[in-house]
């Protein structure tokens, strides 16, 4: 039977990298120029050569998906009926953690660094399994982390990652950017 597992929730696209001066000059002449903070900026310049893709900046960390504390895995079977849901915060998890670059302190004070945060609210994730009967203790999620940021990146059932997982339906939210110099 093939039964389908998808994840709904809160979650985001979050990127940190470095940035030289020139660039964080260039970013905060052109926020002079067109007057908006630092998130305006990167938005609404995402798609002007003028202005760096935010989501290019990730020389440290990029990830997407669902947070683990804001979502909810479903199964349903091939009828479409949910057969099992659980908070993703209450399954076994497999942590992945990249440690966060700070100006000064693991990295050159030459550079400054560049952590946004896409917040999206949506289907992250929808995949299948074949199985006989569903067991929810088979159920694992792989997870990147930066800093107290949970990103689910994949799920496995019974120790093999899903692998037809499609990203899903998800809309922005809100768009957090931090410029550590």
């Amino acid at each position: 039977m093939k039964y389908t597992i998808y994840i709904n929730g809160y979650g985001a696209e979050v990127t940190q990298g470095e940035l030289p001066a020139e660039t964080v000059e260039s970013i905060k002449n052109g926020m002079a120029d067109t007057d908006s903070d630092l998130e305006s900026y990167l938005v609404h310049g995402q798609f002007s050569e003028d202005v760096l893709d935010w989501y290019e900046v990730d020389s440290n960390f990029h990830s997407t998906g669902a947070y683990l504390d804001e979502s909810t895995i479903y199964v349903e079977d091939e009828s479409g009926t949910v057969v099992w849901s659980e908070e993703c915060c209450n399954l076994e998890t497999n942590f992945n953690y990249t440690q966060e670059i700070y100006p000064g302190e693991n990295i050159s004070d030459e550079v400054s660094v560049l952590t946004c945060l896409d917040i999206q609210k949506g289907t992250f994730t929808t995949g299948t399994i074949s199985t006989d009967s569903f067991d929810s203790s088979l159920l694992k999620l792989e997870i990147n982390s930066l800093g107290d940021i949970d990103i689910i990146t994949s799920i496995k059932y019974n120790d093999v990652e899903v692998d037809d997982l499609d990203f899903g339906d998800t809309s922005s939210k809100n768009f957090k950017a931090f410029l550590e110099e």
